[in-house]
């Protein structure tokens, strides 16, 4: 109940200022936003011939995130072990 509160009466409302934000900074955000759902991703989006490739992930140094999230997760790990 409490989440649903707060969803609806400071998310939903920061949400619309940004849009109009964005609206003023970028003129084809209005079209952008027809076409991409706010909240909801959508499931019928057609098959990409996008691969994935290791060079793109080097280079874009992407390995940070799973390192971070490695390391996060070994933290929770060792938390959960010694301080029951």
């Amino acid at each position: 109940m409490l989440f649903a509160l707060v969803f609806f009466g400071v998310y939903l409302p920061v949400v619309e200022l940004e849009e109009q934000h964005l609206r003023t900074l970028f003129p084809s955000y209005a079209a952008y936003a027809k076409r991409v759902p706010k909240f909801i991703p959508r499931t019928d989006l057609p098959p990409s011939d996008l691969k994935w490739k290791r060079s793109l992930y080097l280079r874009n140094e992407e390995y940070q995130a799973a390192i971070g999230f490695a390391v996060g997760a070994a933290v929770l790990l060792v938390k959960c072990i010694w301080w029951k």
